[in-house]
């Protein structure tokens, strides 16, 4: 029965994640829990 805690773990860490597009000609920016990084981010 260990893979409730798992499987609710991952399931977890899926939804606490994201991800962006950045389309050419757009500028972003890193954010990890919260903090953003010094460096944009261009394509």
């Amino acid at each position: 029965m260990k893979l409730k805690p798992i499987l609710s773990m991952a399931l977890g860490a899926v939804f606490l994640s994201s991800c962006a597009v950045i389309r050419p000609g757009e500028i972003g920016v890193k954010q990890h829990l919260g903090k953003l990084s010094e460096k944009p981010v261009q394509r």
